[in-house]
């Protein structure tokens, strides 16, 4: 939940920076935080309300549903990289970053841009690795598991590896047995 997050971010700050721990909240934060947070939940349920009565005027549904970010594989190696990695505090691992996040259509050589950047809009690296002051590349890292055995991935991953060579971008490929 997001209290938790925020109690784990709040340990990380005290425990990292030595800021002193304060047991009691003055009345006045507290009463501050408790108009604050009351408005904002307010905001957000009016806002909510507004946008499903919009929706439902206009007929529009939304057939999505959340999902997990990483698979059971993409999750072992981002920890094993996170806690194993070559000067690991001198880097940011970035999870599911898009190609077209990373690299631009050259339009010197493509007269219109849309297909050529749409290839790559909707294609992402598993990993990119970066550094942590100037967020200069390092590298990406791709997970082959099961779902990279078909001639439709073999095709996806041969165009993402020469895209990556193309702008100059090192792609890691790390093999696995683990099924989800």
């Amino acid at each position: 939940s997001a209290e938790e997050i925020v109690k784990i971010i709040e340990i990380f700050i005290n425990n990292t920076f030595d800021i002193p721990v304060v047991e009691e909240k003055p009345p006045v934060v507290s009463h501050i935080e408790s108009i604050t947070n009351k408005f904002i939940k307010a905001v957000t349920e009016t806002n909510a309300q507004k946008i499903k009565a919009e929706l439902a005027s206009k007929n529009i549904e939304f057939p999505y549903v959340k999902r997990e970010l990483l698979t059971n594989a993409e999750k072992q190696l981002y920890l094993f990289m996170r806690e194993n990695i070559y000067l690991k505090e001198k880097v940011i691992i970035l999870a599911k970053v898009r190609l077209g996040d990373i690299m631009d259509v050259d339009t010197r050589i493509v007269k219109s841009n849309s297909k050529a950047f749409y290839k790559i809009a909707c294609k992402h690296v598993d990993y990119l690795i970066v550094d942590r002051n100037t967020f200069d590349i390092i590298c990406a890292v791709e997970l082959d598991d099961y779902t990279h055995e078909t001639d439709k991935a073999k095709e996806r991953d041969t165009f993402v590896y020469h895209a990556l060579h193309e702008v100059g971008i090192e792609l890691v490929r790390i093999k696995t047995a683990i099924k989800d």
